[in-house]
């Protein structure tokens, strides 16, 4: 999408410009058609992953998802960029090993 003479386009972006016409045609070409539900190819596996690292979620990480892979490209390793530490809540620094209290549980 773009203007005849290949100017650029100004303050117009993908959403406002080419995204409307892409819908206008779909549902017009669609109208008559049948619903399909989207069936899921064989041979493919859902796996929960960190988001920050890409590997296997660990129960840690605080950034997880599911995605899809094609089987045997899923990852095998487990995160392990991320780890509890005990914070002490009155000034937000990580405990010392002989504090007596603690009190706080975060993932980093």
């Amino acid at each position: 999408m773009g203007n005849n003479d290949n100017e650029a386009m100004r303050q117009i972006s993908s959403a406002t410009g080419a995204a409307p016409v892409w819908n206008q045609f779909f549902e017009e070409f669609l109208k008559d058609k049948p619903v399909e539900e989207f069936e899921k190819p064989e041979g493919l596996v859902e796996k929960e992953i960190c988001n920050l690292s890409g590997d296997l979620y660990d129960g840690v990480c605080p950034e997880r998802k599911t995605e899809i892979f094609i089987k045997g490209s899923e990852p095998a390793r487990v995160s392990s960029i991320h780890k509890y530490v005990r914070v002490d809540k009155r000034n937000g620094l990580r405990q010392r090993v002989n504090a007596r209290k603690i009190i706080l549980k975060k993932s980093f």
